[in-house]
């Protein structure tokens, strides 16, 4: 069976603009500057009047920008809701590349064990000897259902235990956001190099070589656990004439072929996908992330013969 991954509710970035009104209603007519009551004129009185409308009002239709998670906090901060892929800890490894691939499960993970003498789960001794002591025993529940269910449904049922640290459970969803916002945030710029640089000769090979770096590997600690990047890029050619798409040449690996004559705009488009190795479970897809870099050249394209005369 399936396991989770993300069903996302993200708010878009919204930023209040009341401050803005704010500013341009203060300089017009700062309170400050108002005159006496019978001696305020009609425009000023709209001016003091508007001003007043924006405090109370406009806050009320752009509220703060919401967090991105698909984690919920259930209860007291010991249980949780998850709508995506988690990953287990290696101690439980009991479909644990499943879990953290899945893109329509659903989980719950609740605490337990939180003392030696738990009389509710029998196990706890021995269950507890299996996470570190920085980290807290849990019960994983899934549920097969169409929508994540209230944390009460009947429709969970046991998969098996883990161990979570003070953050709560790794979601893959987040951690391709961190990953989104830092180390694919500025990927290297396409440099390509072609032989001859920009005449070429119909039908005959153009050659190429990709000067810039075309994978990224790095480490680094994200959401306090150690992910490994792997991030590699492909490239493809768009051709114009003049202003219009032209399927203007064909490519192989490092050469290409114009089919027709004329002056042409060749741009090499680089696409970046990534995956990452976290807690032993490896090549976890970073999610929503396709950045691209590209570069353009011009070509004047030649007819074979007028270099054989």
């Amino acid at each position: 069976m399936p396991y989770p991954q993300a069903i996302l509710s993200l708010q878009p970035d919204q930023s209040p603009i009341w401050p803005i009104w704010l500013a341009i209603f203060a300089i017009e007519s700062p309170p400050w500057r108002l005159q006496p009551t019978h001696m305020q004129s009609p425009s000023s009185k709209f001016r003091a009047i508007a001003l007043i409308l924006v405090l109370l009002f406009v806050p009320l239709y752009f509220p703060p920008p919401s967090s991105a998670t698909n984690v919920e906090v259930v209860g007291q901060s010991d249980s949780y809701l998850i709508s995506g892929g988690v990953i287990h800890h290696s101690n439980f490894p009991k479909d644990r590349d499943e879990a953290a691939t899945c893109s329509n499960c659903f989980w719950k993970v609740s605490e337990i064990c939180k003392s030696w003498l738990d009389t509710n789960h029998g196990s706890c001794p021995w269950l507890r000897l299996q996470c570190p002591v920085d980290m807290q025993l849990v019960q994983v529940f899934r549920a097969n259902a169409n929508s994540r269910p209230e944390f009460s449904s009947d429709e969970w049922y046991l998969v098996g235990y883990s161990c979570i640290g003070d953050a709560g459970p790794i979601s893959t969803l987040d951690i391709s956001i961190a990953l989104k916002q830092s180390s694919l945030q500025k990927i290297p710029a396409l440099r390509i190099r072609y032989l001859p640089s920009n005449d070429a000769i119909l039908w005959q090979v153009l050659r190429y070589e990709v000067l810039s770096k075309e994978s990224i590997n790095r480490t680094r600690t994200v959401l306090g656990i150690k992910v490994t990047l792997h991030a590699s890029s492909s490239i493809n050619f768009e051709c114009k004439k003049s202003t219009q798409n032209s399927h203007c040449i064909t490519s192989n690996p490092n050469e290409l072929k114009f089919k027709e004559v004329g002056l042409f705009r060749l741009t090499a488009i680089s696409t970046w996908q990534a995956t990452y190795d976290a807690l032993g479970v490896k090549g976890i897809e970073v999610q929503g992330v396709n950045p691209s870099s590209s570069s353009t050249n011009l070509f004047n394209v030649h007819p074979l013969f007028t270099h054989l005369s």
